[in-house]
C-alpha cells in the first residue's frame, strides 16, 4: 500500500501518513508522463504529496497483460523470494532432523 506525505512545514497535515489502496499509472501522450489515477496532493494546502517509503516495484501492468514468459519470470521471482525469507530455515531444520536420525541409527 503506498503512503505518501505532506513535506510543507506551514501545513496541519505536516508528515501524516497518506494511504492509498491502490494506485494506477497511465501514460498520459500530452505532458509525456505517468500520470497518477489517485490526486496525489494534500486535502489542506495542496501542495504535491511525496512518497514516504518506496517498497518493492512498482505496479505499471498488471500480471493478466503479460506474456507467458515474463508471468513464468514473475512467479519464479516471487518463489524465489519467499524461500529467501522462509523456505531455507525450513529445509535446514528438515536436514538436521534426517542427518541425526541416521546417526542415532548408525546409518551415515
Amino acid at each position: 500500500m503506498p503512503r505518501f506525505e505532506c513535506l510543507n512545514e506551514e501545513c496541519s497535515e505536516y508528515q501524516k501518513e497518506v494511504f492509498f489502496v491502490k494506485i494506477n499509472y497511465r501514460f498520459d501522450k500530452t505532458k509525456g508522463e505517468l500520470v497518477a489515477s489517485e490526486d496525489l496532493k494534500c486535502k489542506e494546502c495542496g501542495v504535491e504529496l511525496t512518497l514516504k517509503k518506496k517498497e518493492g516495484y512498482p505496479q505499471l501492468m498488471k500480471f493478466n497483460s503479460l506474456s507467458e514468459g515474463e508471468k513464468r519470470k514473475v512467479i519464479h521471482n516471487r518463489a524465489q523470494t519467499h524461500f529467501d525469507k522462509v523456505g531455507k530455515e525450513q529445509k535446514l531444520h528438515i536436514k538436521k532432523n534426517v542427518l541425526k536420525r541416521q546417526i542415532e541409527n548408525g546409518n551415515h
